[in-house]
């Protein structure tokens, strides 16, 4: 910072002093000396125009030195959320595409076993239909032995009735 002086004024000080009575000389040196007083007083502690835009100027570059710190920094983190999220998403890609295989396994082991299971049943159905069957076609050829068996008595038991009742 420049050195400052005091808007102190001497002359009207020395007036003042040589009314009260002091003589013009001794005026003048208590003047000069309480100018020189001020001014060592204030030296230092005043800032100039000049001096405050100085410091405008290193505020300024502070601010934006910290601004490009705090945009890199912003850039940076933004770059590792973008990182982590891409690594998230292969994981979970990952994840999804085992699951989806870990199904297509399953659904294969319970295709294999319904199959089986619905060839267990054909061969009990088929198991049961020939015992159906047969039994079918016993029954038909007991029915048709009785029908054969009727067919032969109905003359014996016409003449039967005929003898009894005729």
């Amino acid at each position: 910072m420049r050195r400052m002086s005091a808007a102190f004024d001497t002359l009207k000080f020395t007036q003042r002093l040589e009314q009260a009575g002091i003589n013009p000389e001794q005026a003048t040196a208590l003047a000069e000396a309480q100018r020189e007083a001020l001014d060592a007083l204030l030296d230092g502690r005043l800032a100039s125009k000049a001096d405050i835009d100085v410091l405008r100027s290193e505020v300024k570059a502070d601010i934006d030195l910290l601004r490009s710190e705090v945009k890199a920094d912003i850039d940076i983190l933004r770059s590792e959320v973008k990182a982590d999220i891409d690594l998230l998403r292969s994981e979970l890609k990952a994840d999804i595409d085992a699951l989806r295989s870990e199904f297509k396994t399953d659904i294969g082991v319970l295709q294999s076993e319904v199959k089986i299971d619905i060839g267990a049943l054909k061969s009990e159905l088929d198991v049961l239909r020939a015992d159906v069957q047969g039994k079918f076609n016993l029954l038909s050829w007991m029915v048709g032995l009785s029908l054969i068996i009727s067919l032969a008595m109905l003359p014996m038991m016409v003449a039967i009735l005929l003898h009894l009742f005729g």
